[in-house]
């Protein structure tokens, strides 16, 4: 019985090897496990460095379709994507001061995965 208990006990403790729930805001944090060698992965990791802190909810958005719902960005076509409009870097004032604009590869990941999009 006690061989029973210490096995429920530690199954329960380590069971999934899992360091966060998958199912929960947490992915937010630890990041959606998006490959970075991905058009979309590279440009979720700017958006998560450079935006989530304010843009939360932009940390659901893990897939293509779900940032072309969002209207955020125009597939295949960065140029006429709010997201463009808004950065320093084109005109706008995101991210805000006391923020520096996004760097040349920073907003090259982001062009390179919108302007690739089918």
């Amino acid at each position: 019985m006690r061989n029973i208990f210490l096995v429920i006990v530690l199954f329960g403790l380590f069971g999934c090897g899992q360091d966060f729930n998958s199912s929960s805001s947490d992915q937010v944090q630890y990041g959606a496990g998006l490959d970075a060698s991905t058009p979309l992965g590279a440009a979720y990791n700017v958006l998560k460095d450079r935006c989530f802190q304010c843009h939360s909810a932009w940390g659901n958005y893990t897939t293509n379709q779900a940032w072309i719902d969002s209207r955020l960005i125009v597939a295949r076509d960065w140029n006429n994507s709010i997201l463009r409009n808004s950065l320093k870097n084109f005109g706008g004032d995101m991210p805000p001061s006391p923020h520096s604009a996004l760097s040349t590869d920073e907003v090259n990941k982001l062009q390179v995965w919108v302007n690739g999009l089918p």
